[in-house]
Parts: C-alpha cells; sequence; structure tokens
C-alpha cells in the first residue's frame, strides 16, 4: 500500500525576520507570530475591516484572509462530505523553536519555519505580502519594536524567495516524505505536543495507541479537505511501539490578544524511542513532524523531529 498519494502535499519556508529596535519578546513566539501574521493579513484582504468575527461574517466564503487563517471556505468544495463544517483544519503551520531568549537588540534576528499545503501554497504571494507587512505592526509596543523580513527561502530546494526587499517569483518544490523509516528510531518533541482524550488533556500517560490514531485522523482530515479525499486505511493496530519515554508536561506563557489576558498553555515535551512495526506508515509518521501535531499547531506547538 503507497500511502503517500493520500497524504496532502506540503511546502514549507524558512523566514528570517530582523528586529527594528531593542525590543523584549516573549520566549515562545509562535503565539505571537501567529498573531502579527494573521492581523497583517487581515488588514490588506478583510472585507469588513474588523466589524465582525469571521465566522459570524457574511463574506467569509469569498474572503482570502478567512480561508487562510481561519480554514473557512464554501461548503459547495469538492468534498462534499466535509459541507457540513464551518471550520476546516488549518492549511497551514508554523514551526517556532520554544526559545531563543526574550531579549532582542536591533538587528537581532529570529527564525521561524511556515508550513503550506497545497491549496494556500496557491496564494504563496499573498503570504509573503503578508510576512513583509509585518514591518507595519508593533511586536514590542511598548518600546515601538517591529520585525522586519528579512529573507523568505524554500526548504528543500534552498530557493530564495524575499531577500533585499524584492520578491523572486521561482518555481518551489514540496517536501518528500521518507518511504522507509530505520526500525528503530526517536521522535523528539521540540515544542509542546498537546493531545486530548475524553476532552481531558494527556499530561502524563501517552500510548502508541493514542499517538497513531492521532497521526492518521489529522492527515485523513486534512487530506480530505486539501487534497484528494482518500483515506489511509488502517486496522486498528499501532504501526509503531513506544519503547522509551522522556516525556514531561511544561507549561509556557501565552498571550491571548483577543482575551486581553495572560495564559499558561502546556504540553508533553521530551522524547520517545519508537520501535517501527509497519514502515508502510513511515510517510505518514514523518508529514506529522512536518506539519505538527495536536492543538495550537498554527501558534508553534506539536513540533516534533526524527532522529535516528
Amino acid at each position: 500500500m503507497d500511502i503517500i498519494s493520500k497524504i496532502p502535499n506540503v511546502y514549507s519556508f524558512s523566514v528570517e525576520l530582523k528586529a527594528s529596535h531593542d525590543m523584549k519578546l516573549p520566549a515562545f513566539k509562535g503565539s505571537m507570530l501567529r498573531g502579527l501574521l494573521g492581523t497583517a493579513l487581515r488588514h490588506r484582504y478583510c472585507q469588513r475591516q474588523f466589524e465582525t468575527e469571521c465566522i459570524k461574517c457574511d463574506r467569509k466564503f469569498s474572503c482570502v484572509h478567512a480561508f487562510l487563517l481561519m480554514g473557512i471556505f464554501s461548503p459547495t468544495h469538492k468534498q462534499e462530505k466535509f459541507s457540513g463544517f464551518s471550520n476546516f483544519p488549518h492549511p497551514y503551520t508554523i514551526s517556532a523553536p520554544l526559545s531563543q531568549g526574550n531579549d532582542l537588540k536591533k538587528n537581532d534576528s529570529i527564525h521561524f519555519t511556515l508550513n503550506l499545503l497545497e491549496p494556500a501554497i496557491e496564494y504563496l504571494i499573498i503570504w509573503l505580502q503578508a510576512l513583509i507587512d509585518l514591518s507595519d505592526l508593533y511586536a514590542d509596543k511598548k518600546r515601538r519594536g517591529r520585525l522586519l523580513l528579512d529573507s523568505v527561502t524554500n526548504i528543500p530546494s534552498g530557493i530564495v524567495l524575499y531577500s533585499d526587499g524584492l520578491i523572486v517569483n521561482a518555481q518551489v518544490e514540496k517536501r518528500e516524505l521518507i518511504r522507509e523509516l530505520p526500525s528503530r528510531c526517536y521522535l523528539k518533541l521540540i515544542t509542546p505536543l498537546r493531545l486530548k482524550k475524553d476532552g481531558k488533556p494527556l499530561f502524563d500517560i501517552l500510548s502508541s495507541d493514542i499517538l497513531c490514531r492521532r497521526m492518521l485522523g489529522r492527515v485523513n482530515h486534512l487530506n480530505g479537505c486539501y487534497g484528494n479525499g482518500s483515506n489511509i486505511e488502517y486496522n486498528g493496530l499501532p504501526f509503531f511501539e513506544i519503547t522509551g519515554n522522556g516525556l514531561y508536561w511544561q507549561d509556557i506563557p501565552h498571550r491571548s490578544n483577543r482575551q486581553n489576558t495572560k495564559l499558561k498553555m502546556g504540553g508533553l515535551i521530551g522524547s520517545l524511542e519508537i520501535n517501527i512495526i509497519n514502515k508502510t506508515y513511515s510517510p505518514l509518521i514523518h508529514f506529522s513532524t512536518i506539519f505538527g501535531l495536536g492543538s495550537y499547531v498554527t501558534a508553534g506547538y506539536g513540533k516534533m523531529e526524527l532522529l535516528f
């Protein structure tokens, strides 16, 4: 069974931003970056200019902002079986490091990865413009600090799409998935992984069955909305077993501008030693490490890395 055709294509871009002034930013910058990107897109493309929430807007099915940031598009989408949904899984994720320090000096850099699925890549020029527009927004209002776009690079090809203030119109390459992983691997959870069972967060118990089912369910949902609609078949047996568990729960500060409050949002951090039982599912495991898993992946949570 070749499952690669049943996994949506993903494109990854390395983004480098530079500080306009000395400033203080949160240790985990994923939520801040998501908020700034969303604001930049909404300023430029929102048809109602902040008059209402996206989900309540009568123009949401024709709005670029609503599709790219909220995963909202017309229920007449080609996959009719999902027509009852108002919110689809987001067509993008952000991979931001857990910490690059709080204090930035002028011209210091921060890096993150922007991952886009096939439909979102069609709007690449819009994403690039939103990244450029970050310079109009305050990342640190108190110190009037902004983040200036320095470069955008397509990760697989190394092609630079933005540099020295110029957008380069170039062909980008998708990420190639590993077809067969070694029998013994390590999953390193770089940013907090937030999974739930029966509506409750998993604080310390993460079984092979739960992790395999979450990976499979997410890919099938994404492919149903943004890919060819084919589901990866599953016989209910885990395709890997956890042979070593070094996970622990870590809370990280999180600020919600919408709620105007500071929160602590944590998840599982650390590493898992896994033994691949069915190598057919290797591309699925690899995809999960690229596009993220669990809740709040658009803010950089659920970032994993495969180590051999």
